[in-house]
């Protein structure tokens, strides 16, 4: 569904909802990728919430792929699914 590509990204408060197929659990799917593999950085997101509708057995809610540049600098709390 979605890309944060952006390293020093900040996210407070927001609402994410998706109604796309992730009913197949033999081909997982993320709903958020935060970062792309083997990105560095500071990532910061909190209060979010994440919802979808229908089946969801290959929902992957974050994929989170950014590796902290400093001790606790990509974080993420507070979120609910």
């Amino acid at each position: 569904m979605g890309t944060f590509n952006h390293v020093n990204l900040k996210i407070h408060g927001l609402s994410l909802t998706t109604v796309q197929n992730f009913q197949d659990a033999a081909n997982p799917r993320a709903m958020i990728r935060v970062g792309k593999p083997g990105d560095t950085g500071k990532v910061e997101l909190s209060d979010l919430l994440f919802t979808g509708t229908g089946p969801t057995a290959g929902l992957v809610a974050v994929e989170w792929n950014i590796k902290a540049d400093d001790k606790g600098s990509a974080a993420m709390w507070g979120e609910t699914t």
